[in-house]
């Protein structure tokens, strides 16, 4: 449950495409970056069905991550997967990482190519920045359930994604993620001992 939950997280991070032409290009140059970029913190507060939720970590594209939310962890790096539950970090059968990364780089090609309706808004204030503002309507399937989100992606000047407003229905339930990015190249990830 934790993955498929974990696996629909980091695919809200990847839904970010925008399009029309050029503004289409743009965003979707963005979200490549993102994958060969520095390395980047995570923090996403979710309420979905009234339910109030947080998760946290650090990604390394492509290879690891580690995130943490509400008792439960996992953390992926070229040698394998990990997860808890509560207690100590457990290594998880081979052929995991593997599931783990098919299911990132679905998300990541779903989320360039699930676009509506996008909106180029140039400079706008948020969170007492100026960023770059792309709005646009996703329209996917993932993993077996549909989702229909309204999405706001702020880009700073060097053309990164920071901060995503995510307004979402997935089974006939609302959400609403926020989820702020932090770049830092010191981050790094490695097995749990």
């Amino acid at each position: 449950m934790f993955a498929k939950r974990l696996s629909l997280a980091l695919f809200a991070t990847f839904l970010t495409s925008s399009a029309y032409a050029d503004c289409l290009g743009d965003v979707q140059s963005i979200m490549k970056g993102m994958e060969a970029g520095d390395p980047y913190s995570i923090e996403m507060n979710m309420e979905s069905g009234g339910v109030k939720s947080r998760m946290e970590g650090q990604i390394m594209m492509p290879h690891s991550f580690r995130m943490k939310g509400e008792g439960i962890e996992m953390v992926m790096t070229p040698n394998g997967v990990w997860m808890s539950q509560g207690g100590p970090l457990q290594k998880m059968p081979e052929g995991m990482r593997e599931q783990m990364q098919g299911m990132i780089r679905q998300g990541m090609n779903i989320g360039l190519n699930s676009i509506k309706e996008p909106e180029c808004l140039g400079s706008t204030d948020f969170e007492g920045t100026t960023y770059d503002l792309y709005r646009y309507i996703s329209d996917a399937d993932f993993m077996g359930i549909k989702t229909l989100s309204k999405v706001d992606m702020y880009v700073d000047d060097d053309s990164r994604p920071v901060w995503m407003v995510v307004e979402g229905e997935a089974m006939g339930v609302k959400s609403l993620t926020r989820q702020k990015i932090t770049y830092d190249s010191n981050i790094t990830i490695t097995d749990p001992q």
